[in-house]
């Protein structure tokens, strides 16, 4: 498993919120996984 050794955080207005939770929800994955994947694809 790799290690997660840094934190970031954002900051979106509740449009952005919304989005990325809405992105959350279909995929069924967490949080970390749907930016993760975001920034790696």
């Amino acid at each position: 498993m790799r290690k997660r050794n840094h934190t970031v955080t954002i900051r979106m207005n509740n449009e952005e919120y919304n989005l990325l939770q809405n992105k959350v929800k279909e995929s069924g994955r967490t949080q970390q996984e749907v930016v993760i994947k975001a920034i790696a694809d």
